[in-house]
């Protein structure tokens, strides 16, 4: 029974986990827009290849 429980709250957190890395705000948007535009030369480069 203790095993049981404990699949299902481990189940639960993961479930929970992939539903909020789901979320994309505006806002995370632009500072990661920002971030890029700040970035090396040679960082933005890879950062371009990985995309």
């Amino acid at each position: 029974m203790k095993i049981i429980s404990r699949l299902i709250i481990c189940c639960c957190l993961l479930c929970s986990v992939v539903k909020s890395s789901a979320w994309v705000y505006p806002e995370h948007r632009y500072i990661a827009m920002l971030a890029i535009q700040q970035m090396k030369p040679a960082y933005r480069t890879l950062l371009n290849q990985l995309w």
